[in-house]
Protein backbone atom coordinates (compact mmCIF):
# COMPACT_ATOMS: atom_id res chain seq x y z
CA UNK A 1 0.00 0.00 0.00
CA UNK A 2 1.28 3.46 -0.90
CA UNK A 3 2.08 5.88 1.89
CA UNK A 4 0.34 9.23 1.81
CA UNK A 5 3.52 10.81 0.46
CA UNK A 6 3.86 8.26 -2.34
CA UNK A 7 0.26 8.83 -3.40
CA UNK A 8 0.70 12.60 -3.15
CA UNK A 9 3.56 12.58 -5.65
CA UNK A 10 0.95 11.66 -8.28
CA UNK A 11 -1.24 14.67 -7.36
CA UNK A 12 -0.61 18.29 -8.32
CA UNK A 13 -3.30 19.78 -6.08
CA UNK A 14 -4.43 18.57 -2.65
CA UNK A 15 -7.19 20.20 -0.62
CA UNK A 16 -7.04 19.66 3.15
CA UNK A 17 -10.06 20.31 5.33
CA UNK A 18 -11.98 19.20 8.42
CA UNK A 19 -13.51 20.55 11.59
CA UNK A 20 -11.67 23.44 13.20
CA UNK A 21 -8.97 22.45 15.68
CA UNK A 22 -8.24 18.97 14.30
CA UNK A 23 -4.74 19.79 13.05
CA UNK A 24 -5.44 20.59 9.39
CA UNK A 25 -2.66 23.14 9.13
CA UNK A 26 -0.12 20.89 10.83
CA UNK A 27 -1.05 18.06 8.47
CA UNK A 28 -0.82 20.32 5.40
CA UNK A 29 2.64 21.48 6.38
CA UNK A 30 3.72 17.98 7.38
CA UNK A 31 2.71 16.72 3.95
CA UNK A 32 4.55 19.64 2.34
CA UNK A 33 7.69 18.78 4.32
CA UNK A 34 7.39 15.13 3.34
CA UNK A 35 7.06 15.95 -0.35
CA UNK A 36 9.89 18.49 -0.17
CA UNK A 37 12.15 15.78 1.27
CA UNK A 38 11.60 13.95 -2.03
CA UNK A 39 12.98 16.95 -3.92
CA UNK A 40 9.54 18.27 -4.90
CA UNK A 41 8.63 21.96 -4.95
CA UNK A 42 5.50 22.64 -2.88
CA UNK A 43 3.23 25.65 -2.39
CA UNK A 44 1.12 25.70 0.78
CA UNK A 45 -1.88 27.93 0.09
CA UNK A 46 -4.30 29.49 2.54
CA UNK A 47 -6.35 32.60 3.08
CA UNK A 48 -7.24 34.37 6.26
CA UNK A 49 -5.08 34.36 9.38
CA UNK A 50 -2.99 31.29 10.17
CA UNK A 51 -0.42 31.14 12.93
CA UNK A 52 2.99 29.46 12.76
CA UNK A 53 3.00 28.89 9.03
CA UNK A 54 6.13 30.90 8.38
CA UNK A 55 8.19 28.85 10.84
CA UNK A 56 9.72 26.53 8.27
CA UNK A 57 13.21 26.41 6.84
CA UNK A 58 12.81 24.37 3.67
CA UNK A 59 13.55 26.27 0.44
CA UNK A 60 11.43 23.73 -1.46
CA UNK A 61 8.29 25.04 0.28
CA UNK A 62 6.59 28.33 -0.54
CA UNK A 63 3.86 29.83 1.61
CA UNK A 64 1.13 31.62 -0.36
CA UNK A 65 -1.54 33.58 1.50
CA UNK A 66 -4.37 34.71 -0.78
CA UNK A 67 -6.61 37.73 -0.43
CA UNK A 68 -9.92 37.90 -2.31
CA UNK A 69 -9.57 41.59 -3.23
CA UNK A 70 -6.05 41.07 -4.55
CA UNK A 71 -7.19 38.05 -6.56
CA UNK A 72 -10.02 40.17 -8.00
CA UNK A 73 -7.53 42.90 -8.92
CA UNK A 74 -5.25 40.42 -10.66
CA UNK A 75 -8.15 38.89 -12.59
CA UNK A 76 -9.59 42.23 -13.77
CA UNK A 77 -6.15 43.47 -14.85
CA UNK A 78 -5.91 40.60 -17.33
CA UNK A 79 -8.64 42.27 -19.32
CA UNK A 80 -8.17 45.97 -18.56
CA UNK A 81 -4.38 45.93 -18.98
CA UNK A 82 -4.16 49.48 -17.62
CA UNK A 83 -3.76 49.99 -13.87
CA UNK A 84 -5.19 53.51 -14.03
CA UNK A 85 -8.53 52.22 -15.31
CA UNK A 86 -8.70 49.72 -12.45
CA UNK A 87 -7.90 52.43 -9.91
CA UNK A 88 -10.61 54.67 -11.33
CA UNK A 89 -13.36 52.07 -11.64
CA UNK A 90 -12.65 49.34 -9.12
CA UNK A 91 -10.16 50.51 -6.50
CA UNK A 92 -12.47 51.89 -3.83
CA UNK A 93 -13.43 50.77 -0.29
CA UNK A 94 -17.01 49.93 -1.20
CA UNK A 95 -16.05 47.50 -3.96
CA UNK A 96 -13.27 45.94 -1.89
CA UNK A 97 -15.74 45.28 0.90
CA UNK A 98 -18.24 43.87 -1.59
CA UNK A 99 -15.67 41.44 -3.00
CA UNK A 100 -14.89 40.15 0.49
CA UNK A 101 -18.45 39.77 1.77
CA UNK A 102 -20.58 39.06 -1.33
CA UNK A 103 -21.89 35.48 -1.06
CA UNK A 104 -19.69 33.17 -3.10
CA UNK A 105 -17.67 35.90 -4.81
CA UNK A 106 -14.74 35.82 -2.41
CA UNK A 107 -14.49 32.02 -2.58
CA UNK A 108 -14.74 32.11 -6.37
CA UNK A 109 -11.93 34.67 -6.65
CA UNK A 110 -9.73 32.52 -4.40
CA UNK A 111 -10.59 29.39 -6.40
CA UNK A 112 -9.68 31.23 -9.60
CA UNK A 113 -6.23 32.05 -8.27
CA UNK A 114 -5.73 28.46 -7.18
CA UNK A 115 -6.60 27.43 -10.73
CA UNK A 116 -3.91 29.83 -12.00
CA UNK A 117 -1.31 28.19 -9.76
CA UNK A 118 -2.50 24.72 -10.72
CA UNK A 119 -2.46 25.51 -14.44
CA UNK A 120 0.91 27.27 -14.39
CA UNK A 121 2.74 24.22 -13.01
CA UNK A 122 5.06 26.63 -11.21
CA UNK A 123 5.14 24.14 -8.34
CA UNK A 124 5.16 20.35 -8.42
CA UNK A 125 2.41 20.34 -5.81
CA UNK A 126 -0.05 22.82 -4.35
CA UNK A 127 -1.51 21.99 -0.94
CA UNK A 128 -4.52 24.10 -0.02
CA UNK A 129 -5.09 24.52 3.72
CA UNK A 130 -8.84 25.11 3.51
CA UNK A 131 -10.86 26.78 6.27
CA UNK A 132 -12.98 24.66 8.61
CA UNK A 133 -15.80 22.43 7.37
CA UNK A 134 -18.61 24.93 6.73
CA UNK A 135 -16.44 27.43 4.88
CA UNK A 136 -14.71 24.65 2.96
CA UNK A 137 -18.07 23.43 1.72
CA UNK A 138 -18.95 26.97 0.63
CA UNK A 139 -15.61 27.20 -1.20
CA UNK A 140 -16.43 24.18 -3.35
CA UNK A 141 -20.09 25.04 -3.78
CA UNK A 142 -19.72 28.69 -4.85
CA UNK A 143 -17.99 28.30 -8.26
CA UNK A 144 -20.23 25.36 -9.14
CA UNK A 145 -23.39 27.30 -8.25
CA UNK A 146 -22.38 30.52 -10.01
CA UNK A 147 -21.35 28.55 -13.10
CA UNK A 148 -24.85 27.12 -13.38
CA UNK A 149 -26.27 30.65 -13.35
CA UNK A 150 -24.32 31.52 -16.51
CA UNK A 151 -24.84 28.72 -19.06
CA UNK A 152 -22.87 30.58 -21.75
CA UNK A 153 -20.40 33.42 -22.15
CA UNK A 154 -17.18 34.59 -20.52
CA UNK A 155 -18.26 33.94 -16.92
CA UNK A 156 -19.29 30.37 -17.79
CA UNK A 157 -15.98 29.70 -19.53
CA UNK A 158 -13.89 31.12 -16.70
CA UNK A 159 -15.80 29.28 -13.99
CA UNK A 160 -15.72 26.14 -16.10
CA UNK A 161 -11.94 26.09 -15.68
CA UNK A 162 -12.33 26.05 -11.89
CA UNK A 163 -14.97 23.32 -12.01
CA UNK A 164 -12.80 21.18 -14.27
CA UNK A 165 -9.92 21.66 -11.85
CA UNK A 166 -12.04 20.40 -8.96
CA UNK A 167 -12.69 17.11 -10.78
CA UNK A 168 -9.24 16.71 -12.34
CA UNK A 169 -7.58 13.28 -11.80
CA UNK A 170 -4.48 14.97 -10.34
CA UNK A 171 -6.56 16.66 -7.63
CA UNK A 172 -7.75 15.12 -4.37
CA UNK A 173 -9.42 16.13 -1.11
CA UNK A 174 -8.09 14.89 2.24
CA UNK A 175 -10.27 15.05 5.35
CA UNK A 176 -8.69 15.49 8.78
CA UNK A 177 -10.40 14.51 12.02
CA UNK A 178 -9.72 13.59 15.62
CA UNK A 179 -10.51 10.18 17.16
CA UNK A 180 -13.46 11.78 18.95
CA UNK A 181 -17.18 11.43 18.38
CA UNK A 182 -18.12 14.96 17.34
CA UNK A 183 -15.25 15.56 14.86
CA UNK A 184 -15.82 12.13 13.29
CA UNK A 185 -19.53 12.80 12.91
CA UNK A 186 -18.87 16.19 11.32
CA UNK A 187 -16.27 14.63 9.01
CA UNK A 188 -18.83 12.14 7.72
CA UNK A 189 -21.35 14.93 7.14
CA UNK A 190 -18.73 17.00 5.31
CA UNK A 191 -17.81 14.10 3.05
CA UNK A 192 -21.43 13.50 2.02
CA UNK A 193 -22.08 17.23 1.55
CA UNK A 194 -19.07 17.69 -0.75
CA UNK A 195 -19.79 14.46 -2.61
CA UNK A 196 -23.34 15.69 -3.29
CA UNK A 197 -21.90 18.69 -5.18
CA UNK A 198 -20.14 16.64 -7.83
CA UNK A 199 -17.67 13.91 -8.64
CA UNK A 200 -14.86 15.08 -6.37
CA UNK A 201 -11.92 12.74 -5.82
CA UNK A 202 -11.19 12.02 -2.19
CA UNK A 203 -7.89 10.61 -0.97
CA UNK A 204 -7.25 10.05 2.72
CA UNK A 205 -9.20 10.32 5.93
CA UNK A 206 -6.59 11.20 8.53
CA UNK A 207 -7.31 10.60 12.20
CA UNK A 208 -4.94 12.95 13.95
CA UNK A 209 -3.53 12.76 17.51
CA UNK A 210 -4.42 9.09 18.06
CA UNK A 211 -3.42 7.20 21.20
CA UNK A 212 -0.70 4.65 20.41
CA UNK A 213 -1.50 0.98 20.93
CA UNK A 214 1.32 -0.63 22.91
CA UNK A 215 -0.23 -4.09 22.66
CA UNK A 216 -0.63 -4.60 26.40
CA UNK A 217 -1.80 -8.15 27.12
CA UNK A 218 -4.45 -8.62 29.86
CA UNK A 219 -2.18 -11.11 31.66
CA UNK A 220 0.43 -8.39 32.11
CA UNK A 221 -1.97 -6.48 34.35
CA UNK A 222 -1.54 -9.08 37.11
CA UNK A 223 2.09 -8.11 37.65
CA UNK A 224 1.29 -4.42 38.18
CA UNK A 225 0.71 -2.58 41.41
CA UNK A 226 -2.77 -1.29 42.17
CA UNK A 227 -2.10 2.31 41.09
CA UNK A 228 -0.37 1.07 37.92
CA UNK A 229 -3.30 -1.21 37.09
CA UNK A 230 -5.68 1.71 37.52
CA UNK A 231 -3.63 3.89 35.16
CA UNK A 232 -3.27 1.17 32.50
CA UNK A 233 -6.96 0.25 32.76
CA UNK A 234 -7.91 3.87 32.12
CA UNK A 235 -5.58 3.98 29.14
CA UNK A 236 -6.99 0.77 27.65
CA UNK A 237 -10.53 2.06 28.13
CA UNK A 238 -9.66 5.22 26.17
CA UNK A 239 -7.96 3.10 23.50
CA UNK A 240 -11.05 0.90 23.08
CA UNK A 241 -13.25 3.98 22.88
CA UNK A 242 -10.95 5.37 20.17
CA UNK A 243 -11.25 2.13 18.19
CA UNK A 244 -15.04 2.21 18.42
CA UNK A 245 -15.19 5.83 17.21
CA UNK A 246 -12.83 5.24 14.28
CA UNK A 247 -14.83 2.14 13.37
CA UNK A 248 -17.75 4.43 12.50
CA UNK A 249 -15.65 5.87 9.65
CA UNK A 250 -15.05 2.55 7.91
CA UNK A 251 -18.08 2.89 5.64
CA UNK A 252 -16.59 5.95 3.97
CA UNK A 253 -14.69 5.08 0.76
CA UNK A 254 -11.51 6.83 1.90
CA UNK A 255 -8.23 5.38 3.06
CA UNK A 256 -8.15 5.77 6.83
CA UNK A 257 -4.76 6.69 8.27
CA UNK A 258 -4.09 7.14 11.97
CA UNK A 259 -1.39 9.56 13.04
CA UNK A 260 -0.17 9.23 16.64
CA UNK A 261 -0.17 12.18 18.95
CA UNK A 262 3.36 13.41 19.50
CA UNK A 263 5.00 15.10 22.44
CA UNK A 264 6.68 17.91 20.52
CA UNK A 265 6.73 21.13 22.50
CA UNK A 266 6.66 23.42 19.45
CA UNK A 267 4.74 23.52 16.19
CA UNK A 268 7.78 23.20 13.95
CA UNK A 269 8.96 19.97 15.59
CA UNK A 270 5.40 18.63 15.51
CA UNK A 271 5.25 19.21 11.74
CA UNK A 272 8.51 17.31 11.26
CA UNK A 273 7.09 14.40 13.25
CA UNK A 274 3.98 14.37 11.07
CA UNK A 275 6.13 14.45 7.93
CA UNK A 276 8.02 11.36 9.09
CA UNK A 277 4.75 9.58 9.83
CA UNK A 278 3.34 10.36 6.40
CA UNK A 279 6.34 8.85 4.64
CA UNK A 280 6.10 5.50 6.44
Amino acid sequence: MFSITEDSITKRLIFVTGKGGVGKTSFAWGLAQSLASQGRSVAVINWGIRENQDTHDNPQITKITLDAAECFHEYIMRYLKFEKIFETVFDNPVLKTFVRVAPGLSDTMIAGKIWDLFESRQYDHCIVDLPASGHALSFFRSPLSVNRLFPTGLVHRELGKICNMFFHPEVRIDLITLPEELPCQETQELYHAIKALGDFRFGFLVANFCLPDFGIEPEAMNSLKADQRSFVSGYLEKLNRQRDILETLNHLPLRLVSLPRNTALDWKTSVHEIAKGLSS
